[in-house]
């Protein structure tokens, strides 16, 4: 039973590898938004361009994980920025990635937002990983400047039963300033100051003795040329010791790798081409 055991979980490795390098290697990504355009126009919702199929069983949380996901959260490089369209998902898989790590050693994770509720909401999404995983929440943990919730949030806490810990906190220079931890930036062009945030949080994941190497995760839309995410995208780092990992999902991307979304209404519904080419094509 357990040779069984032990096989049927190499296999799955092994599928596991396949179909990330199959996702990884897949055309579209380097086909331009004309090309994809194209091909969206006449798409199937719901399928697959490549015939990609997510390898893991229902029982496994990420077999939800459409083709351009599996790719995102199965990349772990210790620097990875996501230029992502709205409503693909981009926290949900950063999350995602997260949980799996504190499920797998004791560890912890800040998630810094522009808002506190885009915090507090990118934290759910990290409890309901942690629930379909059956990794059991020991305590909950909030601190506000004042003693109601009408006080400004300085971070919300969970704390897994192995120890590990997920701490969301608004994406200000004063509150992300402090701790030893992996880093995820969510919506990090939209952040009030992302020059000042980025040197305040850059310390967070320098010291490898305290739990050690750590990693950092941006996941935004993009807020024009010029912006703290452009310029993370855009520069170049081929002589630099850490090397960015760069994804860059539109809206054609996820339609053509299993998002089952009618990008013409989009279009129509938005009415305005500029934030259109923005908000869903990264541009």
């Amino acid at each position: 039973m357990a040779n069984s055991r032990t096989d049927a979980i190499e296999q799955l490795r092994v599928q596991v590898a396949g179909a990330n390098l199959a996702a990884a290697s897949n055309p579209l990504w380097k086909m331009d938004i004309a090309g994809l355009e194209a091909l969206v126009a006449t798409h199937p919702l719901g399928t697959t361009h490549s015939g990609w199929k997510n390898p893991y069983p229902s029982s496994d949380p990420r077999s939800i994980y459409l083709e351009y996901q599996f790719v995102t959260h199965h990349d772990r490089s210790r620097a990875k920025i996501q230029i992502q369209s709205r409503q693909t998902g981009k926290d949900f898989t950063m999350e995602g990635e997260a949980v799996e790590d504190c499920l797998d050693h004791p560890t912890e994770w800040m998630v810094a937002a522009p808002s506190e509720r885009q915090a507090l909401d990118s934290l759910d999404q990290g409890k309901l990983w942690a629930d379909a995983w059956d990794f059991h929440i020991k305590d909950i943990f909030e601190e506000r400047d004042g003693n109601t919730s009408q006080h400004l949030l300085k971070s919300s806490e969970i704390l897994f039963e192995n120890g590990s810990r997920m701490r969301a906190v608004p994406g200000k220079p004063d509150t992300v300033r402090g701790k030893s931890t992996n880093v995820i930036l969510t919506e990090f062009d939209f952040f009030e100051q992302p020059a000042a945030t980025w040197k305040a949080i850059l310390p967070s994941i320098t010291n490898p003795l305290r739990g050690g190497e750590k990693k950092v995760r941006i996941g935004t839309t993009p807020n024009g040329t010029g912006s703290a995410a452009h310029k993370i995208f855009a520069k170049d780092d081929s002589t630099a010791k850490i090397q960015w990992s760069r994804h860059l999902v539109t809206i054609y991307h996820a339609v053509l790798m299993g998002l089952p979304v009618d990008v013409q209404q989009i279009r129509e519904l938005m009415d305005d081409p500029d934030g259109f080419a923005q908000e869903f094509l990264c541009q």
